[in-house]
This record gives C-alpha cells, structure tokens and sequence, in this order.
C-alpha cells in the first residue's frame, strides 16, 4: 500500500511510506480470527530524531512495542489479529524510503526459522 496510512486485511502485503505532505501515517492491519499479524521489517534507515516508525501491538491506540529508525532486521508477532504501525516525522523532513512486509500467522507456537522456512519454500518452487 502506497498511500498513507488506511486499513489493510488482505495479507500477505507490502507497507511503503508516502513522500506526500503527510508528515504522519497510520496503517492498521486487521487479519482473521485466530490469526496473528506478522510485520517483517528490513533495516530502515531513517533520520532518526526526526522520522521514526512505531509498532502498536493491536489497533490504534494500543500499547507501543517499539519505536525504530535503523538497525537490523526485525520480525514482529502481534498478541492479536490486529495491528498497527506508524510512521511520523517532523515538519521540514523530507520522507526517507523504506517498506515491511506484512502475514497472517495461524495461533500456536511460531515455527523456527518462520520467515527463512517461507523464504526457501518459495525459492524451492521457481526451481525449474
């Protein structure tokens, strides 16, 4: 989804942020019963102090897991079938690229490696 912010429920998917006017951006995705939301989210490189990005742990308004502007890969599981992540940056800031992934996970203990696993199933079916 490129635009800024909105409800998302069709995983699997993709979150880009907006280099519109929009100095803040809220996405909240919404996967079925049952299901938990997993958000992959590659190394960002934003200014930080700036612009960050914030993981919600359920809708709006729900408790804030983190807040990221660089580092290394991250992969978040929600305790529910919803969540949200916002992007904000201050007024003057031009908005840096970045994306994250977005699933659906079935209840129950997450497999070990989950997102290598899905990553050489994937592969192993372009095989010719």
């Amino acid at each position: 989804s490129r635009s800024c912010g909105g409800v998302l429920r069709d995983p699997p998917g993709k979150i880009f942020n907006s280099d519109g006017p929009q100095k803040d951006c809220v996405w909240t995705i919404k996967v079925k019963p049952h299901f938990h939301v997993v958000l992959a989210i590659p190394p960002l490189n934003l200014s930080c102090g700036k612009e960050y990005v914030e993981l919600l742990d359920g809708p709006p308004g729900s408790e804030i897991i983190g807040k990221i502007c660089g580092g290394i890969s991250l992969v978040f599981r929600s305790s529910s079938n919803i969540a949200t992540i916002k992007y904000l940056r201050t007024s003057g800031q031009r908005a840096s690229p970045f994306h994250i992934y977005y699933y659906a996970d079935p209840e129950g203990p997450l497999p070990f490696p989950y997102f290598e696993r899905q990553t050489i199933i994937a592969t192993e079916k372009n095989i010719p």
